[in-house]
């Protein structure tokens, strides 16, 4: 079984206004319904939690690999347990 989970869409909006809302950790948070608890570090781990209603409990990870690229980890243990 594979540890990914992905998905292609295309956007109307320039790719300056998706990096963005990628990299700032504010933006990020809206669009993926989480509360990030700071500004994204490469190589640092960033928390916060899920905020989608009945989901807030569920506590969220993330770690920014070459100031690139955000790989997000759920940590469903709180969900599952």
């Amino acid at each position: 079984m594979s540890d990914r989970i992905e998905k292609q869409i295309e956007l109307k909006a320039p790719v300056s206004r998706v990096w963005r809302a990628l990299t700032d950790h504010r933006e990020f948070g809206e669009w993926f319904r989480v509360k990030i608890d700071g500004p994204f570090v490469p190589g640092m781990p960033s928390t916060g939690h899920v905020t989608y209603p009945g989901y807030e409990h569920v506590q969220w990870h993330a770690i920014v690999q070459h100031g690139a690229r955000v790989t997000v980890l759920l940590h469903l243990a709180s969900v599952c347990g």
